[in-house]
């Protein structure tokens, strides 16, 4: 095939080279850049979405500093009356450790901060007749454990 293509024959196929061209540049490049735009524009959206939602609770954390602030001011001091959840408590914990063969609570003495947030460190000790109990049975409740027994 040795024949010299006819000037129709040629622009036939520099048409077809330019369609190629152009379907592989849309195929390859532009739909890739347009879909990674889209979904940064989804992910602006979102992030302004949770930045308005910040600045709102901001605003209101704000105002409620400068309430407090307006009361310290006043030299008006409230205080937090007592809570003592230690029964509800030591009734969900038993619950939980039920299924354990035994179990103890070592409470050391809490500690104060802000003027009134209580932090009571609990070490909890238990032991159980397999380790299937002991990471699966105690999971919620577990701090520490020992060797089944």
């Amino acid at each position: 095939m040795n024949r010299e293509l006819t000037r129709r024959e040629k622009t036939l196929l520099l048409v077809l080279i330019v369609v190629v061209l152009v379907a592989g540049y849309c195929k390859l490049i532009l739909i890739p850049i347009n879909d990674q735009v889209s979904s940064y524009r989804l992910n602006m959206e979102a992030e302004q979405t949770e930045l308005d939602a910040n600045q709102g609770k901001m605003a209101q954390m704000q105002k409620m500093q400068k309430a407090i602030d307006e009361i310290k001011a006043a030299g008006e001091k409230r205080t937090i009356p007592q809570y003592d959840n230690s029964g509800k408590l030591m009734i969900e914990l038993h619950e939980i450790m039920s299924d354990t063969l035994d179990y103890s609570l070592d409470c050391s003495a809490g500690t104060v901060q802000q003027d009134y947030i209580m932090l009571r460190p609990i070490v909890m000790t238990f032991r159980t007749s397999t380790y299937t109990q002991a990471w699966i049975g105690c999971a919620p409740a577990r701090t520490s454990a020992r060797s089944p027994t």
